[in-house]
């Protein structure tokens, strides 16, 4: 007889247990007063009654035709959070306290042929609030809920199948396949259980088979009666093996069945060869060496399938475990997984911490190591020192439940030593002692990243600008500030070395998401209590007055073009921040942050993929690529332009001589061509994943747009290699007069080139120009608002004297604050620090009349040089906005920010222009630079 297996994952009930109950077995049995909800298993808190705390109950009722003579029958939970109580027609069948693995009870003696009924009661963390049992947000692990952030939803409720299921009382109830790729050996151990009150034997058969020929099978063994488990161990070597790849997903069949006098069972695995590891620096798959390619991600099928189809061999399962059917899915088609279990992020010190992280790792490794699918065990992610931050001064003073896990790697490997095993995900514990890596067949933490050695010392944070990265460590996060710099470009593109290289374990950049159509499609499914609902609804309301208060209403034909504008220019930031890690062969693979529906995600609402990200994620993808790189991508006809021509090459060219073409092309056809020749030089043991094939002066060109294109001769082509740029004619002034205030005298150099006459009185001056240079600078604030008082147009050129009494902050992951009181018409000014989750800046129609921009979008790479942080909040309505800026989904209230970059206020007599752009310092030398400048000058005097 085969495992017969029931899903009951249909038509349960669900009540809310009061608050204070003191005996909950009353409810064992179906409420007939109180209002019941329906629902479907998975069923969360969440869906369910999302500001509650206190247990629910959840009840299923169904018929059963009774066990046949020999047979057991065991109802089986695959996942609950995290405390789940079950009674069986009123009868206590057990208690479970965890949340990710797999419980069963036996209920044989509890069930009754015809209407049985289930009752769980089931209770998760909750911040701020000790449950049953103490369970609380510090007592269990939580999923990283731990931190603020992620404590919008709890996680509370059953989420994976309930399923009753019977089988003959003597069964498998383990079957784990070790396989060997160099060998080509099968190693399958069995575990048969004896449920029946006396002794047995049986006969356990082994069938594998590929593709349905069968290769081998095998014995008989010995139980006594209630024996718990017992092992049986068999291993064969088979003559031919073919291996598991990402191109080419080869599975086998495993069938055991166990023959004995209460029946027979039989079990199904599917099996592979594979061997994924770290040599040299390097990961490799079945001994060729690859770029890894890895996102952390959803937990659906669909995010398995468009991942697959944008070139990722790899997903990271973040602090949670993938299910059965979505492991099932990555055997088949090729995708190899990165997994991490719930004590991953946000574990901390407490009495239960080596039960909870030692019964969590294993239970990850025991359910999962059958897949071939599975590449990585993943310990932590982000661990940091005492004070769980990054930047702490105790960094490198690791917690008992850091050290507790690297302890932990030997009893890893007793249960699995063919994966690779990786320490932590960022290694925020700064440690270099300690590898970040263990190979398969190795129970040692290695070294072969970075600057991680024995008795190495502390590796270290480097600047604000590209945090969390820290120095040193082998495994790495990089959230540059953005738009990216020529500094934070070249950063990316040296870290690591040929010998030592890096694994990017997180970097991505981020976008607006579509508020609007998830608040419209959670309305649909959600309780009206849900928390997302507010979260959403919040933004869109904040989004509406945004758009009101700066006269935006214009701009788009609907608010949600706001977000959707930022959403289109994904697919470019996205090419634009792997080109520069694609050319570094000092990095040896990269997880991108990441595949979710949010801003750092590939959706911008549920299912729908941001346009073009697709294509540009296969392109950069590549294995053979170009990566083409130009300081500025706006120049003036007689700037001397250089292109740097970088081929990124996962060993599909060998070392060698090549040959190529640059060309150069506007609207009409070619306007340049280059041929060049290059060496693709070889290395010791392994050739670079990256090298310079050219580096080009282009000519002096004419005002228009133009695209670099590149090719390789003789060869298949490479992905990528175009970068489009825009030759500008000089804005200039019409003579305006301006009077400057603390300005250096540089400024009044560049004046005289753009067309401006510095006059030395402000009566004269069509505008009144502002800078922050000066020995007292509250007197220069001062003056200068006088100035307007009596009737100048004053336009402040630096920010920064208004930053007295404002003590704005925004830390990496940390909510922004924004303090002090507002002050007359500027309101607060306060700092952002975009990256991942940012504001998006939007030019007027106003800026538009003045020259300045085109309205919509300020394009991150054409404003890189004179993009700010720096904000004004609660201002008064500007008379004319120039430019203001708005994100969504940012730790912040409300979830979202928004301010003034730049607009003109009255005051008094005159006006006073607010300006955030860095432009004194870029004047002369960056196009837009000089077109935002004069247009602020423009519009000031136009008020006169």
């Amino acid at each position: 007889m085969r495992e017969v297996k029931r899903y009951l994952d249909r038509g349960w009930k669900v009540f809310l247990e009061p608050e204070g109950t003191e005996d909950p077995g009353v409810f064992a049995l179906l409420p007939k007063k109180e209002k019941l909800l329906d629902t479907d298993i998975p069923a969360t808190a969440a869906d369910l009654a999302p500001s509650s705390a206190t247990p629910f109950w959840f009840y299923h009722a169904f018929r059963f035709g009774g066990a046949e003579k020999g047979e057991r029958a065991f109802l089986c939970f695959d996942q609950v959070i995290c405390l789940c109580e079950v009674y069986v027609n009123g009868t206590f069948a057990g208690r479970h306290i965890h949340s990710e693995e797999r419980f069963e009870f036996d209920v044989t003696e509890l069930l009754k042929p015809g209407e049985n009924l289930i009752a769980c009661r089931v209770y998760g963390p909750v911040t701020g609030k000790t449950g049953p049992y103490g369970i609380s947000m510090e007592t269990v692990p939580s999923f990283a809920q731990i931190y603020s952030y992620y404590t919008v939803i709890p996680k509370t409720g059953i989420y994976g199948h309930v399923s009753l299921e019977t089988r003959p009382a003597v069964y498998i109830s383990d079957v784990y396949v070790k396989t060997d790729l160099r060998s080509g050996s099968v190693r399958v151990e069995t575990g048969i259980r004896n449920a029946a009150e006396s002794a047995a034997d049986a006969e356990v058969t082994l069938e594998v088979s590929y593709r349905g020929s069968s290769l081998f099978r095998s014995g008989r063994l010995i139980l006594d009666e209630g024996n718990g488990e017992v092992r049986d161990e068999r291993e064969k070597v088979l003559e031919t093996v073919f291996p598991w790849t990402p191109d080419e997903p080869r599975l086998y069949d495993l069938t055991v069945t166990a023959e004995s006098e209460s029946g027979t069972h039989t079990v199904h695995r599917r099996f592979g060869f594979k061997d994924f590891r770290v040599q040299n620096g390097y990961f490799t798959l079945n001994g060729k060496r690859i770029f890894l390619t890895s996102a952390h991600t959803e937990h659906t099928k669909e995010a398995v399938v468009h991942a697959k189809t944008m070139g990722f061999r790899m997903l990271r399962y973040l602090t949670t475990m993938p299910s059965e059917e979505i492991l099932d899915l990555c055997d088949e088609i090729g995708m190899m997984v990165y997994e991490e279990p719930a004590t991953a992020w946000g574990m901390h010190d407490y009495p239960d911490m080596p039960e909870h992280m030692a019964s969590y790792i294993s239970n990850m490794v025991k359910r999962d190591r059958n897949h071939v699918s599975i590449a990585v065990w993943g310990l932590f992610n982000e661990q940091a020192g005492p004070n769980r931050d990054f930047r702490d001064p105790k960094l490198g003073e690791t917690t008992e439940v850091f050290d507790f896990a690297v302890s932990y790697l030997p009893e890893i490997r007793k249960l699995d030593d063919t994966r690779l095993v990786l320490l932590s995900s960022g290694r925020w514990d700064a440690r270099r002692d300690i590898g970040s890596y263990s190979n398969p067949g190795s129970a040692k933490w290695e070294y072969g990243w970075g600057d991680e050695a024995p008795g190495a010392g502390k590796g270290s944070p480097v600047s604000a600008d590209i945090t969390p990265y820290v120095s040193g460590m082998g495994d790495n996060h990089l959230y540059p500030t953005v738009p990216f710099t020529k500094e934070t470009v070249d950063f990316i593109r040296h870290i690591g070395s040929a010998e030592r290289p890096v694994f990017l374990s997180e970097y991505g950049v981020g976008c607006q998401y579509d508020v609007h159509d998830l608040y419209e499609q959670l309305k649909k499914t959600a309780d009206p209590g849900h928390p997302s609902l507010p979260y959403y609804r919040v933004q869109i309301e904040r989004l509406d007055e945004f758009i009101e208060k700066y006269g935006l209403r214009d701009l788009y034909p609907a608010p949600r073009e706001f977000l959707m504008a930022s959403i289109r220019a994904e697919a470019g930031q996205r090419r634009a921040s792997i080109d520069p890690l694609r050319a570094n062969p000092g990095i040896c693979g990269y997880s991108m942050t990441s595949f979710s529906t949010s801003n750092e995600g590939v959706y911008y609402a549920a299912g729908r993929i941001m346009p073009g990200v697709t294509d540009a994620l296969r392109d950069s993808f590549a294995p053979l690529k170009w990566s083409v790189f130009m300081e500025d991508t706006e120049l003036y006809p007689e700037t001397c332009a250089e292109i740097e021509i970088v081929l990124c090459n996962e060993d599909v060219l060998s070392p060698g001589e090549y040959s190529g073409k640059a060309a150069v092309s506007n609207r009409d056809g070619v306007v340049f061509r280059k041929d060049f020749r290059f060496t693709y030089p070889g290395g010791k043991p392994y050739p670079p994943f990256a090298a310079e094939a050219a580096r080009i002066a282009l000519p002096r060109l004419p005002a228009g747009e133009y695209t670099v294109s590149v090719y390789l001769d003789d060869h298949e082509q490479p992905a990528g290699g175009e970068k489009t740029f825009r030759i500008r004619e000089r804005p200039l002034g019409k003579g305006e007069k301006v009077f400057c205030l603390g300005v250096p005298e540089s400024f009044l150099r560049d004046m005289e080139v753009l067309g401006l006459e510095a006059v030395p009185d402000d009566c004269e001056a069509d505008a009144v120009l502002v800078g922050g240079e000066a020995d007292d600078r509250k007197a220069l604030l001062k003056e200068s608002l006088a100035l307007a008082e009596n009737g100048s147009r004053v336009v402040m050129l630096d920010d920064s004297l208004f930053e007295e009494g404002n003590t704005s902050s925004q830390s990496f992951m940390g909510k922004a604050e924004i303090g002090g009181e507002s002050a007359p018409f500027f309101g607060k000014r306060f700092y952002f620090r975009n990256w991942l989750y940012h504001l998006d800046s939007y030019f007027s129609m106003e800026a538009k009349k003045a020259g300045m921009a085109e309205t919509g979008l300020a394009d991150m790479d054409v404003y890189r040089k004179v993009y700010s942080g720096y904000y004004f909040a609660d201002t008064e309505k500007p008379g004319k906005t120039y430019c203001a800026a708005f994100g969504s989904g940012l730790f912040a209230e409300d979830n979202c920010l928004s301010g003034l970059v730049a607009g003109s206020f009255a005051y008094g007599k005159g006006t006073v222009t607010l300006n955030t752009f860095r432009l004194i310092g870029n004047l002369t030398k960056d196009p837009a630079a000089d077109r935002l400048f004069l247009g602020l000058v423009r519009a000031a005097a136009e008020d006169r």
